[in-house]
């Protein structure tokens, strides 16, 4: 029992390199350690049979995302992508995300997740460490320096990133039961909001509230969080050598344009032109909307490749929150959690051609949703 015990121990330490890997943005190591995990899985072959929900899921999007890929690269749109690495990077990733779900149990999906929001949050991280005390930047707010391609980088995919790390450690602060892990999670997490406001991100604030108040949720907490929340300005007060809270609490952005703003004049040039251009293959100009893309993952999609990635995409999420509304009752809600803050971020950022890996983590959340409320019970329920 022992020596079965020590070998789940060693199985999910790999599945979790694997995907921390995936999250900090390291192609090789990745496939390194999939290869280490595939090869302790590979006993689970005949044991492990085909989802039928995880297949037809997996199909949609795949087909999607490929067609994505190849109609863009017909429109002469490639130069809309960062580098040709990340759309390999892509298609690979949500193979390798499929197979090792194909032949893992519960017991290991928390691994999976944990990895890879632990690698995309430390990725960011060490940025915004990097930023503060080598650069010695009064505030991340617009820009982050990257240490590892020694370039700088706008602030709301660092902000993004470590928000959605925040959502999981307090998940992990609630169920876990280890004293020394619960520690652990507890002083990231004081980091990762300390770093995570010194963005200035408004959404960086919604997600953390939003978190915390879904994961904690009861009567004794909801009359405390005003408390919370005043006490926790009233500490950030001390630190505005390195946190602008001008920023954090301006609303001017939101309020003084309305359905004037760029980002609503973005939603509807997308909107309008979504059977104007059926294949896609169009162009934002820069000068007078002041970005290339709209900022939205479906229109952003609809404006490269046109209307059939666009339904298939669409199909898939559709097909995830069908089986969700179906099984609510047995879906995992910290799963659910987490989905429904990426969704919401995904739907104001650049993503295939920006901050890639977000679509990477839809595909493994909406995965282990559809997982979720079937067979054994998960760890975290």
């Amino acid at each position: 029992m022992e020596l079965s015990i020590e070998k789940f121990k060693v199985r999910n330490f790999f599945i979790f390199l694997t995907f921390f890997f995936m999250g900090f943005y390291q192609f090789n190591l990745t496939f390194i350690f999939f290869v280490i995990s595939s090869l302790l899985l590979i006993r689970n072959l005949n044991k492990r049979k085909l989802d039928k929900d995880l297949f037809i899921y997996f199909c949609l999007t795949y087909s999607g995302v490929v067609l994505f890929y190849l109609i863009s690269f017909i429109n002469g749109m490639y130069d809309n992508f960062n580098n040709k690495g990340e759309v390999v990077a892509v298609l690979l990733f949500i193979v390798i995300t499929f197979i090792i779900l194909l032949f893992t149990k519960k017991d290991n999906h928390n691994a999976i997740l944990n990895g890879f929001v632990f690698g995309l949050g430390g990725y960011s991280l060490v940025c915004l460490w990097s930023t503060m005390f080598e650069m010695n930047q009064f505030s991340a707010y617009g820009k982050v320096w990257n240490p590892f391609l020694q370039v700088y980088q706008n602030s709301p995919a660092h902000a993004i990133n470590v928000a959605l790390l925040v959502t999981m450690l307090l998940i992990n602060i609630k169920n876990v039961k280890l004293l020394i892990t619960k520690v652990f999670n507890i002083l990231l997490l004081f980091v990762c909001l300390y770093l995570g406001l010194y963005t200035g991100s408004r959404v960086f604030v919604l997600i953390f509230l939003v978190s915390l108040i879904v994961t904690f949720f009861d009567k004794k907490f909801m009359a405390l969080l005003p408390v919370i929340i005043l006490l926790s300005y009233t500490v950030l007060s001390f630190f505005t050598d390195f946190i602008d809270l001008d920023s954090l609490t301006s609303l001017d952005r939101v309020t003084s344009e309305g359905s004037e703003s760029g980002r609503y004049k973005l939603y509807e040039l997308g909107i309008n032109n979504l059977f104007k251009y059926p294949f896609g293959g169009y162009y934002i100009d820069n000068g007078t909307y002041g970005t290339i893309w709209n900022h939205n993952l479906f229109l952003d999609i609809s404006r490269m490749s046109g209307l059939i990635p666009l339904s298939l995409i669409l199909l898939s999420f559709i097909f995830v929150a069908r089986k969700i509304l179906s099984n609510f009752k047995y879906v995992n809600k910290n799963y659910l959690l987490i989905f429904s803050c990426l969704f919401v971020l995904m739907m104001q950022d650049v993503v295939f051609t920006g901050h890639y890996l977000l679509f990477i983590l839809s595909f493994l959340i909406s995965s282990l949703l559809i997982l979720s409320y079937k067979g054994e019970k998960s760890v975290y329920h």
